[in-house]
């Protein structure tokens, strides 16, 4: 048989790292259900905050006139399911060819006439 404080240690081990929560939230979504009730034998006020900062709702509930309150964990709701984006089609403009520039085809350059030397006239 093992020891108290082992026990107790493997107890607070388990509530610690909230396995036990972990294993009802993943049965209860296996078949569907967005909550679940947890005995307060189960749970305490430390694993509530800690759930809320997981994203779930936690809240209390009192059903047996008592001072101890079970814990509701939820994390959605059937009246209120979270719309499945879908795709907007956009329209994209065809691509127009890109003009290009007529290539110049080059002129020579000028050159200047070169002079003729004019005869010289010889006296007479």
């Amino acid at each position: 048989m093992i020891s108290g404080s082992v026990a107790k240690t493997s107890s607070d081990t388990t509530t610690g790292s909230l396995s036990y929560i972990n294993n009802l939230v993943t049965g209860a979504t296996s078949s569907g259900s967005y909550n679940i009730s947890v005995s307060n034998r189960f749970m305490n006020n430390t694993m509530a905050t800690l759930l809320r900062s997981y994203g779930y709702r936690v809240t209390t509930k009192n059903d047996h006139m008592g001072t101890n309150n079970d814990y509701v964990i939820t994390w959605g709701s059937i009246l209120d399911p979270t719309p499945t984006p879908t795709a907007t089609v956009v329209p994209t403009a065809t691509p127009s060819p890109t003009p290009v520039p007529p290539t110049a085809t080059p002129s020579p350059t000028p050159v200047p006439p070169t002079a003729t030397p004019s005869p010289t006239a010889t006296p007479i």
